[in-house]
C-alpha cells in the first residue's frame, strides 16, 4: 500500500473512533474514499486528510459545534440523499402513510392508531387556548400528555412506543384545530389536512413523510440530549418540539413564507435586492442553504413536484427563484421553501407548515429517544471559559 494511504481499520484507529463511524464521515463528506483501489484491497483514505480530519475535531471552530452519533434510522447525504431505515424517500412515498412510515421508523409492528380518551383530553387541553398559534398548541397537548399518561417502569423501551407514539400524535393532530371538535376518523393525515383547512391529503401525508426525521437536526439532538437523561417520552417530545419552535430550524418555513410572497408581490429580483423583513433574516436568505445538503433537498423536489401538478405557475415561479439563487449565490433550495410554497399553493394560514414540520418530527424524536437510551449518559461536552477569573 503506497505509505500516503490508509486502511478503514487504520483510519479508524487515527481518528480514535470505529469502523462503522469513518463510513459515517465518508457519507457526510468529511472523509473521500480513494476509488482507484481494486476491490479486494477494501476502502483507502488519504493519511493527510485522515489527520486533517482528526486535528479538525480535536480543535473546535470557533462558535461550531459538531456531534457526531451512530445512528440506523434515518441518513442525509452531502450529495442530496435521505432514507429511514435503509428505505429510500421515494419508496416511501410509494403508496405509504405517515403511520406505516413511523412504525418503520420504530419498528414496533402495526399499531391501532385510533385516538383514545387520554389523547383527546391532552388535545381538549390544548384546545382551550384559540388565539394560540396551532403549533404552540401541539406543544401544549404532549405537555398534558406527561400529567395525564406517567409512563411506568423503562420510559423509553422499544414496547412503550406501541401506546406513546400513536397517542402523541393523535394529540398533536387533533390540537391543531382550536373550533371544531375532532372526530377522531380518518387517517392522521386526512385529520391534520381538515384541521389545516384543505382538502389535498395526499400533498399533507407526503409532508409528513419527508419531515419525520432528518438524521441529527437540531431538534433531535435536543430529543437525544433529554433521553439520555432518561427523561419520559413526553418529555423527548417536548424537548424536540421547543427546539423546533425557532426560526433557525422549524420556524424557518414562516421566512421562506416571507420571501415567496415578496417574489410574489415584487417580482425575484426586487425580492432577491432587498434586506431582509426586519431582522428576520439576518441568518441569510429564507429556503436556500443547508449545513448537510450540497445539492438539491431531495424533500423540497419531492413536494415541489406535488406541487406542480396542483399549481404549475407557482412551481415554475418558484423554479425561477432557484435558479437565480443558485446563480448569484451558489445556495440549492431546501425543504423550507417547498413547505412555504405548499401553503400557497393549497392557500393555508401562515405558519401551517411548520405546524406539520413540528407533528411529522414527532415519530423521529421518538425513535432516537429509544435508541439513544440504549447508551449511557454521553451528551456532557465541556465548555471553553473565556470570561473573568476570580
Amino acid at each position: 500500500m503506497p505509505e500516503d494511504l490508509v486502511s478503514t481499520a487504520e483510519a479508524a484507529a487515527l481518528l480514535g473512533v470505529r469502523r462503522e463511524t469513518v463510513y459515517v464521515y465518508v457519507s457526510r463528506g468529511l472523509l473521500t474514499r480513494i476509488s482507484d483501489t481494486s476491490r479486494h484491497q477494501g476502502s483507502r483514505f488519504r493519511r493527510a486528510e485522515v489527520l486533517a480530519l482528526r486535528d479538525r475535531r480535536r480543535r473546535p471552530r470557533a462558535g461550531v459545534f459538531e456531534v457526531a452519533v451512530e445512528t440506523t434510522i434515518s441518513e442525509v447525504t452531502p450529495d442530496g440523499r435521505l432514507s429511514y431505515r435503509g428505505h429510500s424517500l421515494a419508496d416511501l412515498l410509494d403508496g405509504r402513510g405517515y403511520e406505516s412510515v413511523a412504525e418503520l421508523l420504530w419498528q414496533c409492528g402495526r399499531l391501532d392508531w385510533t385516538p383514545d380518551a387520554v389523547s383527546q383530553q391532552a388535545a381538549a387541553t390544548a384546545r382551550q387556548f384559540p388565539a394560540a398559534p396551532a403549533a404552540n398548541r401541539v406543544r401544549l397537548a404532549v405537555a398534558a400528555l406527561g400529567c395525564l399518561d406517567p409512563v411506568p417502569g423503562d420510559p423509553l423501551a422499544p414496547a412503550v412506543l406501541a401506546s406513546v407514539g400513536p397517542r402523541a400524535l393523535n394529540a398533536a393532530v387533533d390540537a391543531v384545530d382550536a373550533v371544531g371538535v375532532p372526530t377522531g376518523a380518518g387517517s392522521l393525515a386526512e385529520r391534520l389536512a381538515a384541521a389545516l383547512g384543505t382538502p389535498d391529503v395526499e400533498l399533507v401525508n407526503a409532508a409528513l413523510i419527508c419531515q419525520a426525521d432528518h438524521e441529527l437536526a437540531t431538534s433531535t439532538i435536543a430529543a437525544r440530549v433529554a433521553a439520555g437523561a432518561r427523561s419520559g417520552p413526553y418529555e423527548v417530545v417536548a424537548a424536540g418540539l421547543a427546539a423546533i419552535a425557532g426560526p433557525r430550524h422549524g420556524a424557518a418555513t414562516m421566512l421562506a413564507r416571507e420571501l415567496l410572497d415578496l417574489v410574489l408581490t415584487d417580482g425575484i429580483e426586487a425580492a432577491l435586492e432587498r434586506p431582509g423583513v426586519g431582522a428576520s433574516w439576518r441568518d441569510g436568505l429564507p429556503g436556500f442553504g443547508h449545513i448537510v445538503y450540497r445539492a438539491p433537498d431531495p424533500r423540497g423536489v419531492v413536494l415541489l413536484d406535488l406541487i406542480r401538478d396542483r399549481d404549475p405557475e407557482l412551481a415554475e415561479l418558484v423554479d425561477r427563484l432557484s435558479l437565480a439563487v443558485l446563480r448569484e449565490r451558489s445556495l440549492w433550495a431546501n425543504a423550507d421553501l417547498a413547505l412555504a410554497a405548499m401553503e400557497i399553493a393549497l392557500e393555508l394560514a401562515p405558519g401551517s407548515t411548520a405546524t406539520i414540520f413540528g407533528i411529522a418530527r414527532i415519530a423521529g424524536f421518538l425513535a432516537h429517544a429509544t435508541e439513544e437510551s440504549l447508551y449511557p449518559l454521553r451528551f456532557r461536552p465541556r465548555a471553553s471559559y473565556v470570561g473573568p477569573r476570580p
